[in-house]
């Protein structure tokens, strides 16, 4: 069954939202988006009901907006939107003993959001300089413990990964020639912040191992729909509670992803690892939703 057939048949009315539930079919990722909403449901992560109370929400604020366009207003727009990064039904297990949560930031966010805010620093070439220096250039880490002030995290939720998979798979044995590779396997879309031909630098900002703020599989609610050209796709309960990522060429790899709450600070223990350059992006919008029908079939 194709993912907005189930759709219909878990959320049909008879009426507006029938209509965008077609409508998927018109818009860019559209298919993407009806088959990670169709892999919630069919694996058991939400239920129909909150799909429903959200689409609903949808319809009425989206005006004249596409199907995919609305769904996001949506989210963005809905007043429980805080519950949504702990909507699923999934438990999560622990960390394997010795590994760390690790998100993947580029530099300029994390100028941002987080060395700016805590310490002035800007986008400027010299504070870049600065920054690059004071945090990048030792491969082992460098302590964030003066990060005590994070900032704008969009959607108020944070994605992070395995530390033991991202660097026993990547980092260890490929140093700073495995940037692209991560940025692919982790489906990391261009921030528009970085224009084509600008550098974009990749930092790791590992977890203390003993961070105990509760970590869950991510579901199609905490992703952002609101503009095309991003690559989340929901995944199956795997018995853990990891979601996958879906690489920017479906062909790559997949990586654990979790999602958490932001933090008002970081401090002791958060440690950041230089990855490296960006140098180059192969990106497969068809062969991106071929998988979407694929993970939704397999469920």
């Amino acid at each position: 069954m194709k993912s907005d057939d189930f759709l219909g048949s878990e959320l049909g009315d008879g009426g507006a939202r029938d209509e965008w539930i077609r409508g998927l079919n018109r818009c860019e990722d559209g298919i993407r988006l009806a088959c990670s909403l169709g892999i919630d449901l069919k694996s058991g992560a939400l239920a129909s009901s909150t799909i429903r109370d959200i689409v609903d929400y949808a319809v009425t604020v989206g005006g004249s907006l596409d199907s995919r366009r609305r769904f996001g207003r949506g989210l963005e727009g809905h007043p429980e939107r805080e519950r949504f990064i702990r909507a699923t039904a999934f438990s999560s297990s622990p960390l394997a003993a010795g590994d760390h949560y690790v998100t993947v930031v580029d530099l300029l966010k994390f100028v941002t959001q987080y060395a700016g805010p805590s310490l002035g620093y800007d986008s400027s070439p010299d504070s870049i300089a600065e920054i690059k220096r004071r945090y990048c250039s030792n491969a082992a880490g460098t302590s964030l413990e003066d990060i005590n002030i994070v900032s704008g995290l969009k959607a108020g939720l944070v994605w992070v990964g395995s530390w033991q998979q991202l660097y026993a798979e990547e980092v260890q044995y490929n140093g700073f020639d495995c940037a692209s590779r991560i940025k692919d396997r982790l489906g990391l879309a261009r921030p528009g912040r970085i224009p084509p031909g600008a550098e974009y630098f990749l930092l790791a900002i590992r977890y203390p191992e003993d961070f105990a703020e509760p970590c869950y599989q991510p579901t199609s609610l905490v992703a952002y729909w609101t503009e095309p050209g991003q690559f989340y796709l929901s995944y199956r309960y795997d018995g853990q509670g990891w979601g996958r990522t879906c690489s920017c060429s479906a062909g790559g790899e997949h990586m654990l992803e979790r999602v958490h709450a932001s933090l008002a600070s970081l401090g002791k223990g958060f440690t950041a690892v230089p990855i490296g350059l960006v140098t180059s992006e192969n990106i497969d919008r068809a062969a991106l939703e071929k998988e979407s029908q694929s993970r939704f079939d397999r469920v």
